[in-house]
C-alpha cells in the first residue's frame, strides 16, 4: 500500500492523488489482457514479479475535462485510504445503510477519514453498516509513465491494434511512437484465481456501493 494511503484527514479524501509505481525498470510486455474506451491492460514482468498494466489512450482531458486516467488514479487513491482506514482504526468504521443521496455518499466517505472516525455519525442509527474487515480488492501499487517507442518495440502479437468505436467506426484510438503515456500498475490475478465466488464477489460489490 502506498504511505499517501496513510494521510487521511478529509482534506486528502477531497484531494486524493495516487502515488508513483516504484520499482519500473525494464517492463516485458507478456500477454494482452484486453481493451476497452480508456486503454489497454498487458500482463507485464518487471523485476521478476508479474503485474497487470493498464496504458491509457488520452494523455489529456478529453471532453468536459473528463480524463480516464485521472478519474482512475482518484479511485484507487480513495479506496486504498479506505482499506487502510478500517485496517488501522481502533474501531469499527459506521456506514449510512441505505444511501440514496449524493451528500449521504459523501457523509459515508467522510466517515472513513480522520475526522469521519472521531464523529462516528452514523454509529447509533438503526441497521448502520459496521466495517472492521476491508474486503478483498485488487492491490494497486501506482501510476507510471511508458513510452510509445516500448509499446511498438514489442514482439508484433502483442502489440495494441487501432481501436475503432462507436457505430460507424470513426472514433479510434492508437498509440504513437513519439508519445509519453500514463498507466497504472494492479496486482495481476489469473483467470483461474479470479473466480466468481458470492462469498468474495459480494462484499466487493457491497462495499464499493456505500
Amino acid at each position: 500500500m502506498s504511505e499517501s494511503a496513510a494521510d487521511s484527514a478529509w482534506k486528502d479524501f477531497q484531494a486524493p492523488r495516487l502515488g508513483r509505481f516504484t520499482h519500473q525498470r525494464s517492463i516485458r510486455f507478456t500477454k494482452p489482457l484486453g481493451w476497452g474506451e480508456d486503454g489497454i491492460v498487458w500482463r507485464v514482468r518487471v523485476d521478476s514479479k508479474t503485474y497487470a498494466l493498464k496504458i491509457f489512450w488520452d494523455i489529456q482531458p478529453r471532453v468536459l475535462n473528463y480524463w480516464a486516467f485521472r478519474r482512475e488514479c482518484q479511485n484507487m487513491s480513495l479506496l486504498a485510504k479506505m482499506r487502510f482506514a478500517i485496517e488501522n482504526s481502533a474501531d469499527s468504521i459506521w456506514l449510512h445503510p441505505n444511501r440514496e443521496t449524493h451528500r449521504e455518499g459523501v457523509y459515508n466517505l467522510h466517515a472513513f477519514s480522520d475526522e469521519g472516525r472521531t464523529r462516528q455519525r452514523y454509529r447509533e442509527i438503526p441497521d448502520a453498516v459496521k466495517y472492521s474487515a476491508a474486503p478483498r480488492l485488487r492491490e494497486c501499487y501506482g501510476w507510471a509513465l511508458i513510452s510509445g517507442e516500448e509499446i511498438w518495440t514489442m514482439p508484433q502479437p502483442l502489440r495494441p491494434p487501432i481501436i475503432r468505436l462507436g457505430q460507424d467506426g470513426r472514433d479510434y484510438r492508437q498509440f504513437f511512437r513519439p508519445q509519453q503515456y500514463y498507466a497504472i500498475v494492479y496486482e495481476y490475478i489469473s483467470s483461474s484465481e479470479a473466480g466468481l465466488d458470492v462469498d468474495v464477489v459480494q462484499p466487493q460489490l457491497d462495499f464499493l456501493w456505500l
